[in-house]
């Protein structure tokens, strides 16, 4: 398979409102099924099976937004230079046609705009979004405000009514920074094998009364 196929990674963003997670779902839209779709238009080939399968760092539930979620995928190879050998396709080539062909599903001349690869490139076929990321990063967004400014917000930001309590948070943030078992967190359709995590670093913003707070 690997001397037929070059490897690629890519960083998607998205928002996630509009989809039902990132694993790929029947029947639903899903991240992994949007960009498996944009790469079997790409490539067309009978075996989707294994040509057209995105891998990527972690998996987002529904709803849940990424500024830069890492995948990777194959695709065949079939471009040769002048002595007969394979030529890898240039990563910014394959962005604009990935991007193109994921515009196209939403049906309509204005596309849904919310999803898009920023970035591809070919890497070694040893290469593996998930088992070769080093570290990942999260930001939760919480809205302490009055309904008329949660609008501007819908979708981007947990909005509650009552006060937070920062130091409290700050705390809590220090307990559970550094090496610990998460299992009291883990879903239940939680597929880790080891529940033992660690957390490098857990700071709450505040950005100011009336708007929004943070942590990540």
């Amino acid at each position: 398979m690997a001397g037929q196929t070059q490897r690629f990674k890519a960083v998607v963003q998205y928002v996630g409102t509009r989809f039902h997670g990132f694993s790929r779902v029947r029947n639903l839209r899903t991240v992994q099924g949007a960009l498996e779709k944009a790469l079997a238009n790409l490539s067309p080939c009978q075996d989707t099976s294994t040509n057209h399968i995105v891998n990527a760092a972690g998996r987002t539930d529904a709803g849940v937004h990424a500024f830069g979620q890492v995948v990777h995928f194959d695709l065949p190879k079939t471009r040769r230079d002048i002595d007969g050998d394979y030529i890898a396709l240039p990563g910014s080539r394959v962005m604009s046609a990935l991007n193109y062909h994921l515009h196209c599903q939403s049906g309509k001349r204005k596309p849904l705009g919310d999803i898009q690869v920023i970035h591809a490139e070919h890497v070694g076929d040893d290469f593996h979004a998930r088992y070769s990321a080093k570290k990942r990063h999260y930001a939760y967004r919480i809205l302490r405000a009055s309904y008329p400014q949660a609008v501007f917000h819908n979708h981007r930001a947990w909005h509650v009514l009552e006060d937070l309590d920062y130091e409290l948070m700050e705390k809590a943030a220090e307990i559970l920074t550094g090496t610990h078992d998460f299992s009291s967190f883990r879903g239940g359709g939680c597929q880790a094998r080891n529940p033992i995590r660690t957390i490098d670093s857990l700071t709450i913003e505040r950005l100011g009364r009336g708007q929004e707070n943070g942590f990540r």
